[in-house]
């Protein structure tokens, strides 16, 4: 259960309704000592993982979140992107910084 979970699942629910020419793909990070964080696309209702990283560490890293938006654009090429970040405890001075570190991505 839980937010995350719900979250997951509403995604796998809304998935039924993209066109074709559209993906929905999500970063998930669970901050759990067992589940370490992973690219997830969400199509036609089924949830499929992209990347299984081997290692935990912190998306709020600017370079490791630039390698993990970077991974999302080098395996599902497109010519938009749109960004939704949700979590908790996240304060609005840091994005800034954190958005300036996208900068230079390669498509």
């Amino acid at each position: 259960g839980g937010y995350l979970a719900n979250d997951l699942l509403e995604m796998v629910e809304g998935s039924r309704s993209i066109t074709s020419d559209n993906r929905l793909v999500a970063f998930v990070d669970e901050v759990s000592s067992t589940q370490m964080p992973y690219i997830v696309e969400f199509k036609d209702g089924v949830r499929d993982t992209l990347l299984q990283y081997d290692s935990d560490f912190y998306a709020s890293d600017p370079s490791r979140f630039k390698a993990v938006i970077q991974t999302i654009v080098d395996r599902c090429p497109a010519n938009e992107y749109g960004l939704v970040l949700w979590g908790h405890a996240m304060s609005s001075p840091p994005w800034k910084v954190r958005f300036a570190a996208l900068k230079g991505l390669v498509r």
